[in-house]
């Protein structure tokens, strides 16, 4: 279902999730009823992208900075390149380990931190989404993983769990075509497999056993290939190694003062 606000131009463009679809332009009348157009979210992402390399801004002065001529066009010297947060990477290696460990609820106030610091983080509004999944808060991890999606179109990830969130909030029709697009999009087998089996459950679901079948047989065909390339990218490093060991030393530390405010 799509809903916006009052009016037929300049307001929100929502669906039942309160995901932002885009910003109504204009209504056409005719005959047939109404017809309303929106400036789709990706337009409105990809001029914000340009005009913008650090959030949007909070006062009118910095909006006056913000379209200075310096300050227009996406080239490598316009990149926000800034280090004035170095306690970030500490905190993205805070989160994959407790998601690694399922301790949910504890990422959330690293991912928070992240977002705070660095609000178009794709990475970290899926590991937001990874946390929130995990603890059954599907409306918010599925807004998570849009929201990670607007920064970062392609990343897989973040595709497959939200075709997850959605078959737990029984959306099974957005979820076939997540998991469809992901099949056209990748050809790593660690995502194509379980893209052909969730499909595969979801026509299950449905009671097309002869179709859920065939996408079963696809996953199992990929799936020693998959699981052989995920042990290679899980192998761990040398856990004696100088950087193992600083780098074990920076997550716990940032685990330790985060429970010591709780």
């Amino acid at each position: 279902m799509l809903r916006s606000t009052p009016g037929n131009s300049g307001g929100a463009a929502l669906d039942d999730l309160d995901t932002f679809l885009g910003i109504p332009s204009f209504i056409a009348v005719g005959p047939e009823g109404k017809l309303g157009f929106i400036i789709s979210v990706d337009c409105i992402r990809r001029w914000f992208g340009v005009i913008l390399k650090s959030g949007v801004p909070n006062t009118a002065e910095d909006l006056g900075t913000a379209f200075a001529s310096s300050n227009l066009g996406f080239s490598d010297g316009n990149l926000d390149q800034s280090t004035s947060h170095p306690r970030i990477l500490g905190k993205f290696g805070a989160v994959e380990k407790l998601l690694a460990s399922d301790e949910f609820e504890k990422a959330i106030p690293h991912t928070t931190f992240i977002l705070d610091k660095r609000p178009r983080s794709a990475l970290a509004h899926h590991y937001l989404g990874e946390a929130m999944l995990g603890l059954g808060r599907y409306l918010e991890a599925a807004t998570a993983f849009r929201t990670s999606l607007c920064y970062d179109s392609g990343h897989v990830p973040a595709l497959g769990n939200l075709g997850l969130t959605l078959i737990h909030l029984e959306r099974h029709s957005e979820a076939l075509q997540i998991f469809e697009q992901i099949i056209d999009v990748s050809d790593d087998p660690t995502w194509l497999w379980p893209a052909y089996y969730n499909i595969g459950q979801i026509y299950r679901n449905w009671g097309k056993i002869a179709i859920s079948d065939m996408y079963h047989g696809m996953a199992s065909k990929i799936r020693p290939e998959a699981d052989e390339r995920l042990a290679d990218r899980r192998r761990p490093q040398d856990p004696g190694s100088l950087v193992a060991r600083l780098a074990d030393a920076i997550i716990k530390t940032e685990i330790d003062m985060e429970d010591q405010k709780t």
